[in-house]
């Protein structure tokens, strides 16, 4: 799923994204499709409510935990971008 159906979410956004994945199996249908959905409302909110100019996505998954991260870079007047840290 995340090789291809993620482009789809990834489009959805008006700013470039990085998306970043760290799987080394396929998760069960349900678990794939709720990260998908999560991530792709997590993009539409950064691209329209936080003036992004790029947003990063992370996935990783370990044996009974499946990590999403989704930042939102903000350009600030100083023209820096800045990426606040994953939780």
């Amino acid at each position: 799923m995340w090789g291809t159906v993620p482009r789809q979410a990834l489009t959805l956004a008006s700013v470039p994204v990085r998306l970043g994945v760290r799987l080394d199996r396929r998760l069960p249908e349900p678990v794939e499709l709720a990260a998908y959905h999560a991530v792709a409302e997590a993009l539409a909110n950064s691209a329209k409510h936080a003036q992004a100019t790029a947003i990063d996505v992370d996935v990783q998954a370990s044996e009974d935990e499946l990590r999403v991260c989704v930042r939102t870079v903000v350009r600030r007047l100083s023209n820096r971008e800045e990426r606040p840290p994953c939780r």
